[in-house]
């Protein structure tokens, strides 16, 4: 119902009051998805101690006993010494002596919660497409709260990961619902804008400033935890996606809703029929046409490199992104400047995105290829830093690695926003979803792998670094042969498979190929040139004569 809905969210306002309203609101769930995603990075900080061996008692007079302390180590992981935390903070690895032989425990929190992310993203979505944005939205609000509020309360660090799974698992569909919900409610016009900017940034460098005055990782938990709550108030005042229900056939709520959006706008009142006659329409086409799978994006060599060029991508995009961001607490200087200064990168970056993708010399595949080889050769960067080191003061040093870092950052926030551009506009409209969804999934992928490349740091500090710029290389590398998708129409041809071809055979017989369109007939290839070339919503006949194959790549 595209066209129908596009002509009434015009005449009712692309972005009126009304919208922006919705717009904000909703986005206020990225406060709670930045701060719940990122918690770890000092939550689960790694403390500094001190190893003080068993003193030893000596009896010099009947009277006096002298106590000797025989060693004191910084970071010792001795087993004959009492542990002493250093008081500037708290987290669950001084809560659990999460230290030495169990330091692995803390990364092995932190990829719990990744992989809730992707359970949630798979669920959750589908949820929202079943049950309406609204409900399953403040639903994940709701829980992720919950749960948020009792990890503050764990006993033991298991208890700690189930709840952070569930957590993630909440975050997981409130990063696609949180992007989803309010461009249903916005016209075409002013989407591009609307989908790059949110308050992820500013939940980020909030964080931060939680984080600074708050140095007890319980109460930092509840402090990020407690006011989520009270988007929970605004039930009342965002409706349900109007598109949504209008698509589920409950016209009279969608009109309702329209009808609100157009008089708070100062707008006159629509008409609605064309919009119903179309959903009709639409839903008995999509009764006839063929359900697509994952398995339909490598219908065609081509097809099948575009998308896994797409989906490394992602991965790449995410796990460089959470990498530096959980990376953060190993950096030199004040870690809660360091990672305000992470967040507000992405701000430049989104802007950006928003000028190069759309300029005539540079569109969405050179800025996502410049992002990321900016980000793999800024990254690389650290390893030549590292063997420079001895010729560089520590401040020098550190300095040097933190802006190396968060340029990097810039250069891979610079890429996913780019990339999701080229993904929505690469694939066949009826398999757009799908193949939007398969990067996800990717991205979800790189998420859950990133705190272990993080992980490595425990090695040799350059590590990450090496793993996350050698990364992004390959895929600025391979993303050279993507097709430039800015200023052309997005594709809606279905491709045959073509990876098999017909045999040449004087008594060659017609095959029948599902496709899936508008039209509803049946179409002879020979009596149609490329530029005439139409598809059947229920098969299409290939004719395959005497010596002659013809094939087809819609992409």
């Amino acid at each position: 119902m595209a066209d129908e809905y596009e002509q009434i969210i015009n005449q009712i306002g692309n972005f009126g009051p009304f919208q922006r309203l919705i717009f904000i609101l909703i986005n206020l769930g990225d406060l709670q998805t930045a701060w719940s995603m990122l918690l770890p990075v000092f939550i689960n900080a790694k403390p500094h101690w001190t190893c003080i061996e068993q003193p030893v008692q000596y009896n010099v007079t009947n009277t006096v006993n002298i106590t000797q302390k025989t060693n004191v180590s910084d970071n010792s992981c001795s087993t004959d010494c009492n542990i002493v935390y250093a008081p500037d903070f708290t987290s669950i690895q001084s809560e659990w002596s999460l230290i030495c032989d169990h330091k692995f425990i803390g990364t092995l929190t932190t990829t719990l919660q990744m992989l809730g992310v992707l359970f949630g993203a798979l669920i959750l979505s589908q949820l929202s497409d079943l049950f309406g944005r609204k409900k399953v939205w403040y639903g994940a609000i709701a829980v992720n709260a919950v749960f948020s509020i009792a990890t503050a309360f764990s006993t033991s660090w298991q208890m700690f990961s189930v709840f952070r799974f569930i957590v993630g698992f909440c975050l997981g569909g409130l990063l696609n619902i949180n992007y989803l919900y309010p461009m249903e409610f916005i016209g075409p016009k002013w989407r591009p804008l609307c989908g790059n900017i949110g308050l992820w940034q500013i939940g980020v460098a909030s964080l931060s400033l939680f984080a600074y005055f708050i140095r007890d990782w319980r109460i930092l938990t509840l402090a990020t935890s407690i006011p989520p709550l009270f988007m929970l108030l605004t039930w009342w005042v965002i409706p349900e996606s109007p598109r949504w229900l209008a698509m589920r056939k409950r016209y009279k709520e969608s009109e309702e809703i329209l009808t609100q959006m157009a008089l708070r706008n100062n707008r006159s009142i629509p008409e609605f029929r064309n919009m119903r006659n179309f959903v009709e329409e639409e839903d008995r086409k999509r009764g006839m046409s063929k359900k697509f799978t994952y398995f339909d994006l490598f219908r065609t060599p081509k097809m099948t490199m575009y998308t896994l060029i797409l989906m490394y991508a992602w991965f790449v995009c995410s796990a460089v992104f959470y990498g530096l961001s959980l990376n953060i607490k190993n950096l030199a200087g004040d870690r809660y400047i360091n990672n305000m200064i992470g967040g507000l990168v992405d701000i430049p970056a989104v802007l950006l995105v928003i000028y190069t993708a759309n300029a005539p010399w540079c569109g969405r595949k050179r800025t996502l290829f410049s992002g990321m080889l900016l980000a793999g050769i800024t990254l690389i960067g650290v390893l030549f830093l590292k063997l420079a080191e001895k010729s560089l003061t520590e401040v020098a040093f550190g300095q040097a690695t933190v802006a190396l870092a968060m340029t990097g950052k810039f250069g891979i926030a610079v890429s996913w926003s780019a990339s999701y551009l080229i993904a929505a506009e690469i694939f066949p409209t009826l398999m757009r979803s799908i193949g939007s969804g398969a990067c996800s999934i990717a991205a979800r992928i790189g998420g859950i792998v990133a705190p272990q490349f993080v992980f490595l740091h425990e090695i040799w500090s350059p590590f990450p670094f090496i793993v996350f710029g050698s990364i992004a290389i390959i895929s600025a590398l391979t993303v050279i042969v993507l097709p430039e998708t800015r200023g052309k129409p997005m594709p809606d041809a279905i491709p045959e498979w073509s990876w098999t071809s017909c045999k040449d055979s004087k008594d060659s017989k017609h095959s029948e190929l599902p496709m899936s369109d508008i039209h509803n007939n049946k179409v002879d290839i020979d009596v149609l040139d490329d530029n005439h070339l139409e598809q059947s919503s229920t098969e299409i006949l290939l004719k395959c004569d005497q010596g002659q194959t013809k094939e087809f790549f819609a992409v």
